[in-house]
């Protein structure tokens, strides 16, 4: 099995972008800890799919969690969007591990990320928020911001599936540079429209 310092060169810095347009967090904390547990499913055979959707577990129990207003259920749901974090990171390393990595995984992650656990997990933050406080100003606030992630993010993945709809556009691309190109324009799309929804503001009440 290869060392963490190999498996890191071909899991994380084998990505079109190099970490230059990943966030602080996934940088500095995610991916100095995914690589660990990469390791481990690698040995276990885990296929990435399996893992997308094991990652699913904390991430909507985390939301669950975030809808009750009492300090100690937060402390637990953030310990549980930690998690989720470290998985979403997991699967996708796993895949380039693998040499499985395909447009339609990434799509596929980024719906189940991007276009259902994010906007869950503000929503109930809010709820939480909202039932602590007694504030309407704070639930139509909130709300708002759900509704600004969930339409820029949507937005920029009806991009990237116009963009991929056709199934031989993966096979054209095959073994050229221009390969990531529909995937990095969506991408792009999400990256500045989501600023003020961002995953890092998550953890601050990303990116």
């Amino acid at each position: 099995m290869e060392s963490i310092s190999r498996l890191r060169e071909i899991c994380q810095y084998t990505r079109y972008d190099k970490f230059n347009q990943s966030d602080w967090l996934d940088r500095n904390i995610f991916r100095k800890v995914s690589i660990y547990l990469t390791r481990f499913f690698i040995k276990l055979g885990i296929s990435p799919n399996r893992l997308t959707l094991l990652s699913l577990l904390p991430g909507t129990a985390a939301g669950a969690l975030f809808a009750f207003p009492q300090a100690e259920y937060w402390l637990v749901a953030w310990s549980l969007l930690f998690i989720y974090e470290i998985l979403d990171c997991c699967d996708g390393e796993v895949a380039r591990y693998q040499g499985s990595v395909s447009l339609i995984g990434e799509h596929n992650d980024s719906i189940i990320g991007i276009a259902f656990i994010y906007p869950f997990l503000l929503a109930c933050m809010y709820f939480g928020i909202y039932r602590a406080l007694e504030n309407t100003i704070a639930f139509i606030f909130g709300f708002a911001l759900v509704i600004g992630w969930t339409v820029s993010c949507c937005s920029a993945l009806l991009c990237q599936r116009i963009l991929c709809k056709k199934g031989t556009l993966q096979e054209q691309l095959e073994g050229i540079e221009q390969v990531d190109i529909p995937d990095i324009m969506s991408r792009g799309i999400i990256r500045y429209c989501r600023m003020p929804f961002t995953r890092t503001a998550l953890f601050l009440p990303y990116s």
